[in-house]
């Protein structure tokens, strides 16, 4: 088994000075907790820009894919027209703002797609037996809402299986709603 280190996975905090290392093919990022009064959204905003400052200077040429995982949005505490109030409304959150559009970047400019939103339990407050009726509902709410819609719709799930498949030296991403999806799936891998 692979070291995820030797891989270029490094945990790192947002408010630290870092360096990516030049392997890295994979940035996984969680509990950003937009709409939270809390939220380290300024911090979040350099780490992005670090991100595109660094693909753009060749350091970061392997980096495949960008997965957000749980608690990006902050629903417990602000509502997603609330947080896309912050983006396009009279009175814009600068960092809040400039995150959607690092974001933006990160997938037109770069190439580097954003392939998942992972709901945590902030986004999708819910136990998981309820999860599907959860999700709908976090759906219906983020369409009334286009300037915080990150991926597709289909990107959002409960659980996400990520492996890396050594032999093509690639992350393989497996999403799913339920865990008998995941079960059945990953029993038959």
């Amino acid at each position: 088994m692979t070291n995820l280190s030797e891989q270029g996975i490094v945990p790192i905090n947002f408010d630290e000075d870092f360096k990516f290392n030049a392997k890295t093919m994979l940035i996984i990022v969680s509990d950003v907790h937009i709409g939270q009064y809390s939220a380290e959204t300024g911090n979040f905003a350099k780490f992005l820009q670090k991100i595109i400052t660094q693909r753009n200077d060749k350091k970061l040429e392997n980096l495949q894919y960008f997965v957000i995982i749980g608690d990006f949005y902050d629903r417990l505490l602000s509502s997603l027209h609330l947080i896309s109030e912050k983006v396009s409304g009279p009175h814009p959150d600068p960092d809040i703002k400039n995150i959607f559009s690092l974001l933006s970047r990160i997938q037109t400019e770069l190439g580097i797609p954003i392939v998942s939103l992972a709901l945590g339990n902030h986004e999708n407050p819910v136990n998981i037996a309820d999860f599907p009726d959860g999700k709908a509902e976090f759906l219906k709410e983020l369409k009334d809402n286009p300037d915080i819609i990150l991926t597709p719709p289909d990107y959002n799930c409960q659980f996400a299986v990520l492996k890396y498949n050594q032999d093509a030296a690639r992350w393989n991403l497996s999403l799913y709603d339920t865990a008998d999806q995941l079960a059945q799936r990953e029993s038959l891998n």
